[in-house]
């Protein structure tokens, strides 16, 4: 959308008035960001594709971000949990500035164990871990919304 705007992650929607190249414009991405968490104890990173593919942001901006996760287990144990945070990327430096965790609705307590890091290659990387509290494997699917200004 806009006029001459590019997703700016694979597999991603982008939305800005246009390019993203000047100090103070903005844009805002959306992703689908999927995989299968191996049962008891195992963890797993989410993707844009699947299997490769992570959340990429660019060198020189500050990101906001909101995902809406849900999981599910073999057995039908589900989980819907909702995350707000921010993350920077100066310099080709990634940082973590913070993040809040809503529990919205869970059929288990602690049925997952989500972490959401800065990570080198500028990524934003967003891992699950099942805790062992439900019968696995659990798929989990989040939808992943972010919206980024440079500098």
């Amino acid at each position: 959308m806009g006029d001459t705007v590019s997703p700016l992650t694979a597999n991603s929607i982008g939305h800005a008035k246009g390019n993203i190249v000047l100090d103070g414009d903005a844009q805002t991405n959306q992703a689908i960001i999927f995989n299968q968490v191996p049962s008891a104890g195992g963890n797993a990173n989410l993707f844009t594709d699947g299997a490769t593919r992570e959340v990429e942001l660019s060198s020189g901006m500050a990101v906001g971000f909101e995902i809406h996760l849900i999981a599910l287990s073999s057995v039908g144990d589900a989980s819907f949990r909702r995350y707000e945070g921010a993350i920077k990327n100066i310099g080709g430096t990634p940082s973590l500035i913070g993040y809040t965790e809503f529990i919205v609705a869970e059929d288990v307590a602690n049925m997952i164990k989500i972490t959401i890091t800065a990570v080198a290659g500028v990524i934003l990387r967003v891992n699950v871990l099942d805790n062992g509290v439900t019968t696995g494997p659990i798929n989990v699917s989040a939808f992943i919304r972010w919206t980024q200004v440079i500098f």
